[in-house]
């Protein structure tokens, strides 16, 4: 599916920063039901590659799927900062 839209923001339910465990900064996702499933099928089969978040064309993030993602939680790592998590966040949510 490269370049193919998978899922909008009607599919996002919230997205927050945090601090992971290692206290690094990333973005909680919560998926919508229908959301979660697009998700799921879209991660098992990228694992290994890179996804393109995207807003009104703009790539946000592009992160590597590690696994298959099921349950409609995911986070996004890859931010510098607290405050850059913070920001893509609230761009995701704009989105939703």
């Amino acid at each position: 599916d490269q370049g193919q839209t998978v899922m909008t923001g009607d599919d996002l339910k919230d997205a927050k920063e945090e601090l992971g465990q290692n206290k690094q900064p990333l973005v909680a996702i919560e998926l919508s039901d229908e959301g979660a499933k697009k998700f799921a099928d879209l991660t098992s089969k990228n694992i290994g590659r890179r996804i393109a978040i995207t807003l009104d064309g703009k790539e946000l993030t592009n992160p590597v799927v590690q696994q298959a993602i099921t349950g409609g939680k995911a986070t996004i790592s890859g931010s510098q900062s607290l405050e850059e998590a913070k920001d893509l966040a609230i761009l995701l949510r704009s989105g939703a």
